[in-house]
């Protein structure tokens, strides 16, 4: 049975905040943000531009202790650093290409190199808040949605307003409907599980560490 990693504090947080608010201490706070990658333009799925990369930004010192997949995870490259040029994914270091997406968590080991960039016709999609899978047959685009989330143990730690880059690289595939070949359109949604520390990282909070 799979389980969420439960929040444990180290003793340096312990001294700005606590697991749910506490007297002065303010609790910490779970939050979820959301980057979309499409290729190409998808103006029916109000996607109007190409969009290969995406970014968060979040105001308090926060921890990512979890990321989510959806959409053709199968058919997209990731790599994720920060605006300080920390890189979090790994380089095939054979060939210097960033991990296919279905590779980096379990459940589906399936990826558009390995079926030679054939599709097959079942599609996954987000749901309207672009985070978790549901069902979806259009006929021959194939979105996969990862069952299970990637956790970050160690959790990678942000700094305020330190920004978080995901840059995809879509990997061409192609599809045989009705005898033609179709390239279907790509997206991939990516769900940024975070723990958010209130007080952290401010000047008062630096007065207090000094103290």
């Amino acid at each position: 049975m799979f389980t969420w990693h439960n929040l444990e504090l180290s003793d340096y947080e312990r001294k700005f905040v606590r697991i749910y608010k506490d007297g002065n201490k303010p609790g910490v706070l779970r939050r979820t943000y959301k980057v979309v990658l499409n290729s190409p333009a998808q103006p029916t799925k109000n996607l109007p531009v190409e969009q290969l990369g995406g970014q968060i930004q979040i105001a308090r010192r926060a921890r990512v202790f979890a990321l989510t997949f959806s959409g053709n995870t199968d058919s997209w490259r990731l790599e994720i650093t920060n605006a300080s040029g920390t890189t979090y994914t790994v380089k095939d270091p054979r060939k210097h290409l960033d991990p296919i997406v279905s590779s980096m968590v379990p459940g589906n080991t399936s990826n558009a190199v390995s079926l030679g960039g054939l599709v097959p016709p079942l599609a996954l999609n987000a749901h309207s808040d672009g985070i978790g899978p549901s069902f979806e047959d259009n006929g021959f685009l194939s979105n996969q949605s990862q069952p299970f989330p990637l956790l970050i143990d160690p959790n990678w730690v942000l700094m305020p307003n330190e920004t978080l880059i995901f840059n995809g690289t879509p990997i061409p595939v192609s599809l045989i409907v009705n005898k033609q070949t179709v390239v279907p359109p790509l997206t991939l949604t990516i769900g940024i599980h975070v723990w958010e520390f209130p007080v952290m990282g401010t000047a008062s909070s630096l007065q207090r560490e000094v103290g």
